[in-house]
């Protein structure tokens, strides 16, 4: 029985105008393998995140996480993924439960007694905060 692949990336490229970004990438991250996305920079590994995580639409090509199309589902995607990108948005000594009890979730989670629901709508909060600032 064969089981979804956590990642598959398909010729994916993105151009910025005439600047080709990645062009025809393509991997598979199968469940439970753990893998560095490593390369110089300007190599393309921002670009690619951000198109895995929905952020930025690829130019061709496609992607899935655990089976869902990141073009199709973005916001199925962000649902189930976390994704802190290079320009961390939140302050250098704020803990993830800091952030829960301070951040735009705040009043939500302050009604929440569980741990893992004040996890998922922190997550949440953030995704928004991200899609806000672009």
């Amino acid at each position: 029985m064969e089981s979804t692949a956590s990642i598959r990336v398909k010729n994916l490229s993105r151009s910025f105008g005439a600047v080709k970004a990645i062009q025809n990438v393509s991997f598979t991250v199968n469940r439970g393998e753990i893998v560095g996305f490593l390369g110089p920079n300007g190599a393309g590994k921002s670009t690619t995140m951000r198109i895995l995580s929905g952020i930025m639409a690829a130019s061709s090509g496609s992607a899935w996480l655990g089976g869902i199309s990141v073009a199709q589902h973005p916001h199925d995607v962000k649902r189930r993924i976390g994704y802190m990108p290079e320009n961390n948005p939140l302050p250098d000594d704020m803990r993830s439960s800091s952030t829960c009890a301070s951040g735009p979730a705040s009043k939500r989670c302050q009604a929440v007694r569980s741990g893992q629901a004040c996890r998922k709508r922190w997550k949440s909060a953030i995704w928004r905060e991200l899609l806000a600032a672009k």
